[in-house]
């Protein structure tokens, strides 16, 4: 994927014209236009671009333990007495692989190392809807699950 495609989905993605960009990033829509046409983004031309559309460009080393940043919105639940914060968790993979994907999901572990996932569905017109799977492979809840495999058979 180039530069161009990837400035242009994120501008589609966040709702944002390509003029508001250049306003916020201080260039003229010629330049921009440029800019998109001949995929011609210095590193720090991108990272203007994308901190005016609110994202941040980073390089990460895969197998890293460096933090992922969470790709859907924030969802806090409480479920049997405790709370379930994604903006207080480590996120740390999830499923979608595109901006266009509206219905994805993602694994956090929280700051006392519970696993849980949160299943987002998006539709144009800003309808967000969040599921929620707690306690997603917790060890206390694996292994009651194996324990009472083991007792049915």
């Amino acid at each position: 994927m180039k530069v161009s495609e990837i400035v242009e989905a994120h501008l589609k993605a966040a709702h944002i014209s390509k003029a508001e960009l250049c306003r916020r990033v201080g260039w003229s829509s010629p330049a921009l236009t440029g800019r998109l046409k001949r995929n011609s983004f210095s590193a720090e031309d991108w990272r203007k671009a994308m901190a005016a559309m609110g994202y941040e460009v980073r390089v990460v080393k895969p197998g890293s333990d460096a933090e992922r940043l969470p790709v859907g919105p924030r969802v806090r639940k409480m479920e049997d007495k405790i709370i379930y914060d994604t903006a207080t968790s480590t996120a740390l993979c999830n499923n979608r692989v595109s901006e266009d994907d509206m219905i994805f999901q993602e694994l956090y572990r929280d700051p006392q190392g519970r696993y849980f996932v949160v299943i987002y569905a998006m539709w144009e017109g800003g309808i967000h809807r969040q599921g929620f799977l707690r306690g997603f492979l917790g060890r206390r809840r694996r292994g009651q699950h194996l324990q009472n495999r083991q007792e049915y058979r």
